[in-house]
């Protein structure tokens, strides 16, 4: 089935402005908060290298909700479960993996477990605004409209 230009267009604006623009900002916050390094281009641009790899997995592969196999189509929890494996999966998790890449090539500073600890606190906040809010606006928006009537009854 072939995607129409506001479908594609729509997915091009999420990778760039979610998977590339927060990426980007989540590791220079990692780099910053983890570390010593003060900022330059050269840092940022090694970051926007690293974060694009990323940005290519979460937003057109990952987004693609290919985590379940097919026999969870008739769940009723389906959507539940594929929202928390994204999350898990490539919000916590890839987003560290990502972070402590973007550190080591930026900055050189070697691993620790204070760093770990750190990023993690990090990538979580980035993790709830990529995969709980991002990608489920639509819920959201159904959500407000279906609150904002009962405001007005």
């Amino acid at each position: 089935m072939k995607k129409s230009f506001k479908q594609r267009s729509e997915l091009f604006f999420e990778f760039l402005i979610f998977g590339v623009v927060m990426g980007v900002t989540e590791d220079l916050i990692a780099i910053k908060v983890a570390t010593d390094a003060q900022f330059s281009w050269h840092i940022f641009w090694i970051v926007i290298l690293i974060t694009i790899p990323f940005a290519i997995l979460g937003e057109l592969i990952v987004d693609k909700k290919l985590f379940l196999p097919k026999k969870y189509e008739g769940y009723r929890h389906k959507n539940r479960l594929e929202i928390f494996f994204e999350f898990l999966i490539f919000g916590i998790i890839v987003g560290i993996t990502e972070d402590l890449i973007a550190i080591k090539i930026a900055t050189d500073s070697q691993f620790s477990w204070n760093m770990l600890w750190i990023v993690t606190m990090v990538a979580i906040p980035f993790a709830v605004i990529g995969e709980l809010i991002v990608d489920e606006r639509k819920r959201l928006a159904e959500f407000f409209k279906k609150y904002i009537k009962l405001q007005n009854k």
